[in-house]
């Protein structure tokens, strides 16, 4: 296969949840991916060497903290070692508390907005100047209805989403002029993922409720929204953000 036809991309957070499930849908289409994960495990590295061969692509576990900035300038640097082409970054790792603003440490909030935008800011510079290389690609940031809509004890999750989110529309501006790249977002409701196990059991029920289908989002679901936007299907949209929230007009 032409190098410039293989079709390759980066996916963070992808250990578990919507990352795990972009995992299996962009190699299930036939996607090579830089898998990204924060620590070595070897369930993961089993799972990924499982759907390389169910979808005849390569699979390469990349590791980096998303609090230090050395280890993912050293990740990103092994994947531009390659010298393959990028054609979609989705960043999609973040953290999550939800509580009350007054209950948060200042730790928690500096955490929060460390790993949920400042990260997601270098990764997306350095893939960046890849893509400008190559004149085309796709930026895909996952962010939340909690950064449109806001809600109690969403402040800080849901304020570093909103930065995403206009982080997006402006970088989306700047990345046009390099070349044919694109910069979008997908804001999830709450969905059924590991994420949401520590969360009040009221606050699921009013998710749900809020809800018009009743029911929680499924990874896959945000996976296939990831690969259309990955897709030339979408070769018109820039600057979005794309709302996949069942109906719900609360923001959870």
């Amino acid at each position: 296969m032409n190098e410039i036809c293989e079709k390759n991309v980066i996916i963070t957070g992808s250990n578990r949840g919507i990352g795990l499930a972009m995992v299996e849908k962009f190699a299930k289409s036939g996607y090579n991916v830089w898998a990204c994960a924060r620590k070595k495990n070897e369930e993961f590295e089993a799972e990924m060497k499982s759907f390389s061969k169910r979808f005849d692509v390569w699979i390469k576990p990349v590791y980096f903290d998303l609090t230090n900035e050395e280890e993912i300038k050293a990740g990103i640097k092994s994947i531009y070692s390659e010298k393959k082409h990028v054609h979609t970054l989705i960043n999609n790792a973040g953290v999550h508390y939800e509580k009350l603003f007054q209950m948060y440490t200042m730790k928690e909030i500096k955490e929060v907005f460390e790993i949920n935008v400042f990260a997601l800011m270098q990764i997306s510079q350095l893939v960046l100047r890849i893509m400008g290389r190559q004149k085309f690609g796709n930026i895909i940031n996952i962010v939340s209805i909690a950064g449109q809509t806001p809600y109690s004890g969403n402040v800080c999750y849901g304020s570093s989403k909103a930065a995403v989110i206009r982080f997006t529309e402006a970088l989306a501006i700047e990345a046009a002029i390099l070349g044919n790249i694109r910069v979008n977002a997908i804001a999830p409701s709450r969905t059924d993922t590991d994420m949401i196990k520590h969360l009040p059991e009221k606050s699921l029920e009013k998710g749900i409720s809020n809800c018009v289908m009743k029911r929680l989002a499924r990874p896959e679901e945000i996976a296939n929204v990831a690969y259309f936007l990955s897709s030339d299907d979408s070769s018109f949209i820039n600057g979005q953000t794309l709302r996949v929230d069942g109906g719900d007009s609360h923001g959870g």
